[in-house]
């Protein structure tokens, strides 16, 4: 994914309202993401971010069932990704995570 800024997804809490203006973000994302490519640790923290919004069931009001279910599928394939990745981290490691 490799994105040089850092307009990220960010979940705060249930009761933050930030997420309006992170789910158009959201949207882009899982519409668009590559689940073959190299991600890098923004991208893993950003993904485990965005698995909060929906664990917690914070969807847009204007989605349907279908739209939920097409992202939440998209976003359980993520946490595969995100789960493999944290695994790989180990104190020899850490230090070699990309970040910006």
């Amino acid at each position: 994914m490799s994105r040089t800024n850092l307009d990220r997804v960010i979940f705060f809490s249930k009761e933050d309202s930030a997420y309006v203006h992170y789910f158009k973000k959201v949207e882009s994302l899982l519409d668009n993401v590559n689940f073959n490519q190299d991600f890098e640790i923004n991208d893993i923290l950003e993904f485990y971010n965005i698995k909060k919004y929906f664990d917690n069931e914070i969807y847009i009001p204007t989605w349907d069932d279908s739209t939920k279910d097409h992202f939440k599928k998209a976003v359980n394939q993520l946490w595969l990704i995100t789960r493999k990745y944290f695994l790989t981290i180990s104190n020899q490691t850490i230090n070699e995570l990309k970040s910006i």
